[in-house]
């Protein structure tokens, strides 16, 4: 399976976004994904449309939209099993087969 691209994007500081990174890569990580993942900011994400998910806070889902892309939105960015929960749902729809 080829490995996925996942961009991180957040409005509030490029600090925040690094927190979200490490979130992702460790549900992903428990999940057995493989993904390059990319910080960015809400400025600049519309750059990175060759992503498989965006993924952001659960405020910038409007803004997000419109770029047509799966997204992965988080109430708490700081939660991994949050995010592995949010996951699986996405990866299945993108066709990624899990084995957890």
């Amino acid at each position: 399976m080829r490995k996925l691209k996942f961009v991180c994007v957040c409005g509030h500081g490029m600090g925040t976004v690094f927190i979200m990174k490490m979130t992702v890569e460790e549900a992903l990580k428990g999940l057995g994904v493989e993904a390059e993942i990319i910080p960015t900011d809400i400025m600049t994400v519309g750059g990175f449309l060759d992503a498989d998910v965006i993924v952001a806070n659960v405020d910038f889902k409007e803004n997000l939209k419109p770029l047509g892309k799966k997204l992965l939105l988080l109430d708490n960015f700081l939660d991994k099993e949050e995010a592995k929960n949010r996951l699986r749902p996405i990866l299945k729809e993108i066709g990624y087969d899990l084995k957890t």
